[in-house]
């Protein structure tokens, strides 16, 4: 049976504290302005994707494993600094609000270069779009006031703070009538 398959860069406790608080704070200048059917990722949540495989066969997942885990001998830990927050898409209703990444962050690129890579030699379809690291803090269902909730959005930044990244994680995504439920398949550390 596939099962729905992405990688991430998992937070520490802090960040995920960090983030909470930000996205509460978000919420309550946010709700009272704009009526938004808004659903915030809970802290255990929330990650950095670096790909999204889609429904990948049980019987795939050995190899996937394999030539990651192969792949990700070259990567090196890293520092990740998170900071600023937007919105997705650029024009139209709003869908996603997001935390970024302080850019440049050539390890951060490099990482997710070798993924593109070697997931490539598996079949995966490389990315087609520029890769724009962030952390989805929250999804829009609907909003009646659209151009409101993207201009308090544009007001909103997140201060920053930093985290050492030592692995990835291969996560399994169910969905459920309350929502996604993520399960670790395996976590790849870096080479010190």
């Amino acid at each position: 049976m596939p099962k729905r398959l992405f990688i991430a860069l998992e937070l520490d406790s802090a960040v995920k504290e960090k983030l909470e608080r930000w996205e509460r704070e978000t919420a309550a200048s946010i709700s009272a302005a704009s009526p938004a059917g808004i659903s915030w990722q809970k802290g255990s949540k929330l990650h950095l994707t670096l790909k999204f495989l889609g429904e990948v066969p049980e019987e795939r997942t050995p190899r996937l494993t394999d030539v990651l885990e192969g792949a990700l001998r070259e990567i090196q830990a890293f520092e990740l600094h998170l900071e600023g927050a937007g919105c997705f898409p650029l024009r139209g209703p709003v869908r996603i609000i997001w935390i970024g990444v302080k850019q440049p962050n050539p390890d951060l690129a490099r990482c997710f270069a070798v993924l593109e890579t070697s997931l490539a030699g598996l079949g995966f379809k490389r990315e087609e779009r520029d890769f724009h690291p962030h952390i989805t803090a929250a999804r829009v269902k609907n909003d009646p006031a659209q151009s409101e909730l993207r201009r308090i959005i544009q007001g909103i930044t997140f201060a920053g703070i930093a985290q050492q990244v030592k692995s990835i994680t291969l996560f399994s995504s169910e969905l459920n009538p309350s929502g996604s439920v993520y399960s670790v398949i395996k976590q790849f550390e870096f080479f010190r």
